[in-house]
């Protein structure tokens, strides 16, 4: 019944979002068609402290009753605002803990933490020592010994035994990833986390069920932390590699566990098939050649396709990102907003001043 009660939520709120914007583009439309020319004075709140959707509709109410004064600016602000509204919603419906693998001779850290770092709920670093600045946490010896597979036991049971309040889901990546947090947000609103589902790039050799990349991040529920810590890893479970075992890479390490501990990879392609997770740049999936990288089209787990087509619009990660790339795209995907592809502003043209002679062919010249 819980589990109903959450699907039947995060479908709720896509439902009314579509509502809610639909209601807001015919009645910006309507105004439009009324007066084109809008002032700057909108009406809607700012104050974050009261309910969200509350104040959404308490603005629309407002603009159908024409308590509103003309604005240019109407269009866009009230959309971004219906989006602003939902991200906050779902975030606080669909909690990510962000768990961020680095080390101290990296300086990468402190780029993810300024760019994608920062839409995440938590934002755990692990590293070899203590950095107040990040944070980021050392989580023992034994990984200092024994390798990255140990360091990435080490860091779900340290998430486990502090934040588990905290979290629904862990994506574990690393300080070359760009991860976009409201786009896997979006995507896990249809599951919960008490089900023992995980997430990623699927890739296919060795497992029945196949694994996810090492490099494009992987999604794990609550349940399928608790389960890895409680009954996998220190030796609970035999199928589940210990931290000296060199037989395989990480990312297949830990398909092994997952199977030991009975989670199921999920399916995390969008409606048309397309990949939301990458092990590799943006560059390379958008533009990538068949006849490049062969290991990709081999051990791909779903049939890939070329390009741009393969590329969901609502992408959840990339690898190799490097931080002056972070920045770029936390620009592009969170500052532009191209016209009509986001929300419907016109292209109203710079006032006039009411004193300039509209005959006059040359600039005028300051002081004359």
């Amino acid at each position: 019944m819980e589990r109903r009660t959450r699907h039947e939520t995060g479908f709720q709120y896509l439902f009314t979002l579509g509502i809610v914007v639909g209601v807001a583009i015919g009645l910006i439309t309507t105004l439009f068609q009324i007066n084109p020319f809008i002032s700057d004075e909108l009406l809607l709140s700012q104050n974050t402290d009261e309910d969200d959707s509350y104040e959404l509709q308490k603005s629309l109410q407002m603009i159908s009753e024409n308590q509103i004064q003309p604005s240019s600016n109407l269009p866009g602000t009230l959309l971004k605002r219906a989006e602003e509204v939902l991200a906050r919603m779902i975030s606080a419906e669909v909690k990510i803990l962000c768990l961020v693998m680095t080390n101290s001779t990296r300086k990468a850290a402190h780029h993810v933490k300024l760019t994608w770092g920062r839409h995440c709920n938590k934002l755990i670093f692990i590293s070899d020592g203590n950095d107040e600045s990040l944070p980021s946490a050392d989580v023992g010896k034994e990984w200092h010994r024994e390798g990255s597979w140990a360091k990435t036991n080490g860091a779900l049971k340290y998430v486990w035994r502090k934040y588990r309040e905290e979290f629904d889901w862990i994506i574990k990546t690393n300080d070359k990833n760009y991860v976009f947090v409201e786009n896997l947000q979006e995507m896990l609103l249809p599951y919960t986390p008490d089900e023992p589902i995980f997430f990623g790039f699927r890739m296919n050799p060795i497992l029945p069920q196949g694994y996810m990349s090492e490099n494009a991040g992987l999604v794990m529920s609550k349940e399928v932390v608790m389960r890895l810590v409680n009954n996998a890893f220190d030796g609970k479970d035999k199928k589940c590699p210990q931290w000296n075992d060199n037989k395989h890479p990480d990312d297949i390490k830990m398909g092994i566990c997952l199977a030991a501990v009975n989670a199921v990879a999920g399916d995390s392609r969008d409606w048309e098939g397309r990949n939301r997770f990458f092990p590799m740049d943006v560059a390379t999936h958008a533009f990538v050649q068949p006849t490049k990288y062969k290991w990709f089209w081999t051990y791909t787990f779903w049939p890939a396709f070329i390009g741009m087509e393969g590329c969901a619009d609502t992408p959840v990660s990339f690898h190799y990102i490097k931080p002056a790339v972070m920045y770029a795209i936390e620009y592009l995907a969170f500052t532009v907003r191209p016209f009509v592809v986001n929300h419907l502003e016109m292209n109203t043209p710079a006032p006039t001043p009411a004193s300039a002679n509209l005959n006059q062919t040359t600039p005028a010249v300051a002081g004359k």
